[in-house]
């Protein structure tokens, strides 16, 4: 289940585990050069105010609308990061560890391969996973 909480995406996987909560916010900051220097992380506001496409169903296309999910307003001059964090596991002392492949448009948003989708059923209910992921998790969830 994916839910927006406090311009955070919160994903759960109770399936899996109760602690395999990542969240996932979107932090601005200003665009860099493109010129293939090194550049420190500038300054930013923030995280990105996050909105639910279907609270702004007259100003949005009607195919936004029917896809739904979430989006955010940002100018051209800025940018963003990820900022991943998941819930922490006291009785091993480490936050929850999990593999998350970050894709735009079912492209991977490192290697710009187009992604793929596998499906395992686990107990019921299937959670989507990303090859080479599902062996990972099969041992983080069974340890």
């Amino acid at each position: 289940m994916i839910e927006l909480k406090r311009e955070r995406l919160v994903f759960s996987f109770p399936e899996v585990h109760p602690k395999a909560r990542p969240t996932i916010d979107f932090q601005g900051t200003l665009r860099i050069p493109d010129d293939d220097r090194t550049y420190p992380l500038p300054p930013g506001p923030g995280s990105f105010p996050l909105r639910h496409v279907d609270d702004f169903f007259d100003n949005v296309p009607p195919r936004r609308v029917e896809h739904g999910g979430v989006m955010m307003p940002m100018y051209q001059s800025e940018a963003t990061w990820l900022n991943f964090r998941t819930e922490w596991v006291e009785e091993r002392m480490t936050p929850y560890p999990l593999a998350i492949k970050v894709g735009t448009g079912k492209i991977d948003a490192v290697s710009p391969k187009r992604v793929e989708v596998r499906k395992l059923e686990r107990n019921g209910p299937e959670v989507r996973l990303l090859q080479p992921y599902a062996n990972a998790l099969r041992w983080l969830a069974n340890p």
